[in-house]
């Protein structure tokens, strides 16, 4: 199972706060931030769609094919954290490391805006999204 870290970043203002209302739903970016050693990185990204429900359970979908796969399953905050448990049914046609599960830095952006980001460790990359609210 691959080791996974928030990575405690600021974005390069300050130090944000979360935001305090989560529910709803949300429309984005997706990146996928490959780093390659001596700070090279190369990046992938897709239009993404986000709902998360009071009920603690959230839907992801991307706009392109695996990137980040669709998936559901339930959701908690914890501190400025915010962990994803995908228990979506998945093909094995794809990168089954690309699932957005786990534990995500969560950063209040303003106006309601959200990033949402992971280091995964194992594989030397970074999963983040940007998304902002569809009803705000």
């Amino acid at each position: 199972m691959p080791r996974y870290s928030p990575s405690r970043w600021t974005g390069g203002g300050g130090d944000p706060k979360p935001p305090v209302h989560l529910e709803g739903e949300y429309r984005g970016t997706y990146r996928l931030i490959h780093e390659e050693g001596a700070g090279d990185q190369w990046r992938e990204s897709g239009g993404v769609w986000m709902s998360f429900s009071p009920d603690g359970t959230y839907e992801v979908r991307g706009d392109k094919l695996h990137l980040p796969p669709s998936g559901s399953g339930t959701w908690e905050r914890e501190g400025d954290d915010l962990v994803l448990d995908d228990t979506a049914l998945h093909t094995a046609d794809f990168d089954w490391t690309l699932i957005l599960d786990g534990r995500f830095q969560l950063y209040g952006e303003g106006e309601g805006h959200i990033r949402l980001r992971q280091r995964d460790m194992d594989h030397n990359r970074i999963h983040e999204l940007e998304l902002r609210p569809l009803d705000r």
